[in-house]
């Protein structure tokens, strides 16, 4: 699995409130607008604190503002990452003060979110808060017969832009790679998804060996130069049934979230997937390709951004007599 994360805290930040229903939703890691209406409220109630503990320090505050303005300026996904660890080494100490000064509890916060989320969070070296999530599973192959590669024309693709005029995202396809951006915000948040469907049937008569492949990854920039931003996304390569239950599952998420005048970045993902399962149950099937992103902030700021992608994405369906 790959992770990297240079983060001032992060969290779990939900997709489209009707993708939490939906079968084809990877539900445990996406939450419903109440419970980011409860995130919002949660990190705004600590930011206070921390401007509390800047209190008195307007010099320092310009210049942190004035350096996060830079790196929110930023449109290269590297630059960014590379400009945000930076920030943090040359900032922690000051940062680790203020915190202090305001009284901020990292480790309730962490508390607060985890119950809102259901994610375990962490407080890392005094000033990370911090999440990512993977599971996974798939069996052993059996014996084939009929086998099916699946191509492009055989998955639908859709995808959903809740973003408005000040907020930006974009979700492309090409081929069977799926490209989900989501950058700056407004002060609701701007969430996107796209995904890639194939329905299939088992008869009575068969059963059947579903192998998928291919790489997914999450990437996530975080700046509060005002107030705290949010940014978190996630992708999936899934196999559910009829009523939701997954047969197949290779999921991963990651979310940051940067108080006021800071700065974080988190990513993760899989690659080289080979996934293999049998399905003894006759019914209907959905494999599913599937990108979320979503980001939070006071305004528009370009480096709060999200991207998950789908790469190299390889299907097969093999049925055998029972």
């Amino acid at each position: 699995m790959r992770t990297l994360t240079i983060a001032a805290a992060a969290l779990l930040l939900p997709a489209l409130a009707a993708q939490a229903q939906d079968k084809t939703a990877p539900a445990s890691f996406e939450l419903s607008k109440a419970q980011l209406a409860k995130i919002q409220q949660i990190n705004a109630r600590y930011d206070a604190q921390v401007k509390a503990g800047f209190a008195g320090d307007d010099k320092t505050v310009a210049a942190m503002q004035a350096e996060l303005k830079t790196i929110d300026a930023m449109k290269d996904p590297a630059g960014k990452t590379s400009a945000i660890a930076a920030y943090q080494t040359k900032y922690a100490k000051t940062y680790k003060a203020a915190l202090a000064k305001g009284k901020v509890n990292l480790a309730a916060w962490a508390g607060e979110l985890t119950a809102v989320t259901r994610m375990v969070y962490t407080v890392k070296d005094g000033t990370h808060i911090l999440a990512t999530a993977a599971s996974t599973s798939g069996g052993d192959p059996v014996p084939a017969t009929t086998t099916k590669t699946l191509r492009a024309s055989d998955f639908t693709f859709e995808k959903d832009l809740t973003c408005g005029a000040i907020a930006g995202a974009g979700v492309t396809l090409s081929g069977l790679d799926i490209t989900n951006d989501t950058w700056a915000a407004e002060v609701g948040g701007c969430m996107s998804y796209g995904i890639l469907i194939h329905a299939f049937s088992i008869p009575s008569d068969k059963r059947a060996q579903v192998e998928l492949g291919g790489d997914i990854s999450t990437d996530v920039w975080a700046v509060g130069v005002i107030v705290g931003a949010v940014s978190s996304g996630s992708s999936a390569l899934q196999v559910v049934d009829d009523n939701g239950n997954y047969a197949v599952v290779k999921t991963t998420h990651c979310s940051a979230a940067a108080p006021v005048l800071w700065a974080a970045a988190a990513s993760c993902g899989f690659e080289n997937i080979n996934l293999s399962q049998r399905i003894s149950e006759a019914g209907d099937y959905e494999i599913v390709a599937r990108t979320y992103t979503s980001t939070i902030a006071g305004g528009v700021v370009a480096a709060t951004a999200a991207t998950s992608k789908v790469r190299d994405l390889s299907a097969k369906i093999i049925l055998e007599p029972r």
